[in-house]
């Protein structure tokens, strides 16, 4: 049970999808900015409500969209059948599936490979939820 919890409705024509939303939030620059932001303090609507949302085109939208649905699909079915992350046959593709979202959030941001690699570090400290 988490007293942290915060519903997000999109509105129309913002120019977001509900998949762009779940693959920024949960993407390793929006959990190092609100790390930045909130120094392990409490998150709060109003600093996310200051989280830069990158604008991507709609094929690039299309195909983030995609993978985020593949990666969705894939952990329903680890779910469905009751197996663990880590000793799935499964996790391979979700692995590489994650990182093809993260790089399409990356480049969004359009980060240069200094602060990609900025970024990673701060992640490696284990502050990026699983």
């Amino acid at each position: 049970f988490s007293l942290n919890f915060h519903g997000i409705v999109l509105r129309d024509g913002v120019g977001v999808t509900p998949q762009q939303l779940i693959a920024i939030l949960n993407s390793p620059v929006a959990n190092a900015w609100v790390d930045a932001q909130t120094r392990g303090r409490w998150i709060n609507v109003a600093t996310l409500g200051q989280l830069p949302i990158p604008l991507m085109d709609p094929p690039t939208a299309e195909i983030l969209g995609s993978r985020v649905r593949e990666l969705h699909d894939l952990r329903v079915r680890q779910l469905a059948h009751e197996i663990f992350v880590d000793d799935s046959e499964l996790e391979p593709a979700a692995s590489r599936l994650l990182v093809e979202i993260d790089e399409i959030v990356y480049d969004s941001y359009r980060l240069s490979k200094r602060e990609r690699a900025e970024v990673e570090t701060v992640m490696r400290a284990g502050k990026r939820p699983r």
